[in-house]
């Protein structure tokens, strides 16, 4: 009986622990989605940091299950990750698929899911939620891996391609190219930053390159850059031959830059 009281005892003692804390960093960003009303909510990216996390060994992308509207590259695109990571999971995550991942894992998140003005807006927003979840190698379908580099990818971070346009003063990153351990506290932190503009009308801003960019900026020591030289090379050639509806002559002309793990291809395919 005493022992039971103990327990009883300890049990609260955490509890209001747990309450003086302000829980964890997911329960502090649901508790804001549920209550906008309140003040935007501190998160501490150390309390939750894993520095010996690895990537998990999945690739994920997202397209439309219809095959008719993808862009031309975009099989040829899929077939290089394949090939290049022979021993890594590969997850294709449809619009469909997309809705029921947020609806049924992050119920708290759906109705401003829902919310957006634009289908981008919510293909952007899910690549957070997926890479929190599962970890893994994010990748634009205009996204073509040259070859392996997950020897290069450091433990406990975040690795995120910077963009092919270099001296763009609102577009540092890219969210098209994205590595992560699971359940990395930057997701949380991007997560929180789309809530500021979600009704905006402005794609990069809402869940794009920028709301990467200023999640960047404020923890910079728990992201590893993918060089834009390395990972978005920028190639006048590829980018003249990626717009011709000809996929067979598109490949012909395709040029491997011998010191690059990927290229952006930049289909813009805002479906």
């Amino acid at each position: 009986m005493v022992y039971m009281i103990m327990l009883g005892i300890m049990f609260i003692i955490l509890s209001i622990c747990s309450v003086f804390r302000g829980g964890t960093n997911m329960d502090k960003v649901i508790q804001f989605y549920k209550n906008p009303q309140q003040q935007i909510p501190k998160l501490d990216v150390y309390k939750e940091l894993d520095k010996n996390a690895k990537i998990s060994r999945i690739i994920h992308q997202t397209a439309p299950s219809d095959k008719s509207k993808w862009h031309p590259i975009w099989e040829h695109c899929q077939a290089s990750w394949k090939r290049n990571f022979p021993t890594y999971e590969y997850k294709m995550w449809t619009d469909e698929d997309n809705d029921t991942f947020i609806k049924t894992k992050f119920n708290w998140f759906y109705s401003t899911y829902k919310g957006f003005k634009k289908n981008i807006m919510r293909i952007d927003a899910v690549r957070y939620f997926i890479l929190y979840e599962y970890g893994g190698i994010y990748a634009d379908m205009d996204f073509e891996c040259l070859k392996n580099f997950e020897h290069i990818l450091p433990k406990g971070k975040v690795s995120i391609a910077e963009t092919q346009h270099q001296g763009d003063p609102n577009e540092k990153f890219q969210n098209a190219l994205m590595c992560s351990p699971p359940k990395h506290p930057f997701w949380l932190h991007i997560i929180l930053n789309i809530y500021t503009n979600k009704d905006s009308d402005d794609v990069l801003l809402v869940a794009g390159p920028r709301v990467v960019d200023k999640t960047v900026y404020a923890h910079p020591d728990i992201v590893f850059p993918l060089e834009h030289k390395l990972f978005a090379p920028v190639h006048s050639e590829d980018f003249k031959y990626m717009r011709l509806e000809n996929k067979e002559q598109m490949e012909k002309n395709l040029k491997t830059p011998t010191d690059a793990y990927t290229r952006h291809h930049g289909t813009s395919v805002w479906i």
